[in-house]
């Protein structure tokens, strides 16, 4: 029994290992690039302002945006990699409001505004 699992273990890494291969081109893995080409596609219906209204006021920021969605307002901060939706915090890899700022800025959304555990360098790492 504890045979069969070394064996499938190894079997998964060297699978894995491949998969892998083919990837050093890319900063991202796969799976990641594909949902961050849905937002790309998805950031079009996204306003972006460079102030946030605050009530009566506005709040002039740098790196700070207003995001709207229909009749949803978002907060991006791109230097603190932080959306009031949570979604960057949560999942690491950006949501829809923070990639529509990203490409305000003519930046891409891969990177360093993706979570190091998202990059092909470390999928190496773990599999070789």
């Amino acid at each position: 029994m504890l045979e069969d699992i070394r064996i499938y273990v190894m079997q998964r890494m060297v699978t894995m290992n491949l998969t892998g291969q083919g990837w050093n081109r890319y900063s991202v893995c796969p799976n990641i690039r594909i949902w961050l080409n849905m937002l790309q596609t998805e950031q079009r219906f996204v306003h972006l302002s460079n102030y946030i209204s605050i009530g009566m006021s506005f709040l002039v920021g740098g790196m700070k945006f207003e995001a709207r969605k229909m009749d949803e307002t978002f907060t991006v901060d791109v230097e603190k990699k932080e959306c009031s939706c949570r979604l960057w915090q949560l999942n690491g890899y950006g949501c829809v409001h923070s990639v529509a700022t990203l490409a305000y800025l003519n930046m891409t959304p891969d990177g360093p505004y993706v979570d190091p555990m998202y990059l092909a360098t470390l999928y190496h790492n773990t599999y070789k």
